[in-house]
């Protein structure tokens, strides 16, 4: 079993108390495609180690599931923008994105020695 705590995800993404619903929506969401890459017998081990990197590295992928969405979601309010072209003065996007990216990295390295081996995809003569 899976435990991932919507308040320690709030702290570690520095939101207010008001962002608890959307953050507790998006451990039902991923929770479930976790559960399905990891092996059954790690899902199920008494052993607490494994079981707490796994929920560690779940957390880690969960908050950068949120902060992902948050960083898309952030107002771009000192950009000028001429036609296609755009210069944004705020940088607080693009560092919340790589925090983000690097929080997804970790999680999913953290769980790599349990994971399942993923089979190919075949689709004509190509390997995906």
């Amino acid at each position: 079993m899976i435990v991932v705590n919507s308040e320690r995800i709030r702290s570690k993404a520095k939101l207010d108390e008001e962002y608890i619903k959307d953050i507790e929506d998006t451990i039902l969401e991923q929770i479930p495609f976790i559960k399905s890459k990891i092996k059954e017998e790690y899902l199920n081990t008494s052993d607490e180690s494994i079981k707490t990197i796994i929920n560690l590295g779940a957390q880690e992928i969960i908050l950068g599931e949120v902060l992902k969405d948050y960083a898309n979601d952030e107002d771009d309010s000192t950009s000028i923008g001429i036609s296609i072209i755009k210069i944004n003065e705020n940088s607080s996007v693009k560092t919340r994105s790589q925090r983000a990216k690097d929080y997804i990295k970790s999680g999913w390295e953290k769980l790599n020695p349990y994971l399942k081996t993923e089979s190919s995809f075949y689709f004509g003569s190509s390997v995906y």
